[in-house]
């Protein structure tokens, strides 16, 4: 990409639109986990750290089935005063898994593993408009703190609107 495009794409009017979900520390232990029906011998589940992002893949039996990446700072989150609260985001379930509690699943073990050691919450942003992930969300027992609505230019937010749950 050249640099044109870059500072192009930097300077582009976005809208924004989504719900915020959040799950904290004293949650772990009041609700039931999800859980998936296969042997711990077809379960992996492996992360990937990188500057700003841990990256969680799922594979049963050698295939690959989900992504989740957890995001260390968020910009949107600022909005709603939760500077270094670590996002979920970027999530993918193989189609053929679909509907088989793969994603629910997924962020159950990234909430527990995090919410033990590392941070007192995490959130996961979703569009509005997609269903299916705010099913899974809310099956991960993530409850919906607010919805986000503004426009941004590179990290400058404008009309903003936070609709508080």
């Amino acid at each position: 990409m050249t640099i044109f495009k870059k500072i192009f794409k930097f300077f582009k009017l976005v809208h924004i639109d989504l719900f915020v979900y959040s799950r904290k520390k004293d949650s772990l232990s009041k609700k039931k986990m999800v859980d998936i029906k296969c042997t711990k011998e077809e379960l992996v589940l492996s992360n990937k750290k990188s500057n700003n992002k841990i990256i969680y893949e799922l594979f049963i039996n050698g295939n690959f089935v989900h992504r989740s990446v957890v995001f260390k700072n968020v910009h949107v989150v600022r909005l709603i005063h939760k500077l270094n609260t670590p996002v979920i985001g970027a999530c993918y379930t193989t189609k053929s898994y679909r509907g088989k509690s793969i994603y629910p699943f997924v962020l159950e073990k990234i909430a527990k593993k995090l919410l033990q050691k590392e941070c007192n919450e995490i959130l996961i942003l979703v569009s509005p408009l997609n269903n299916s992930s705010i099913k899974g969300i809310e099956k991960a027992n993530f409850t919906k703190i607010c919805r986000i609505k503004a426009d941004r230019i590179g990290i400058i937010y404008f009309n903003k609107n936070i609709n508080w749950s």
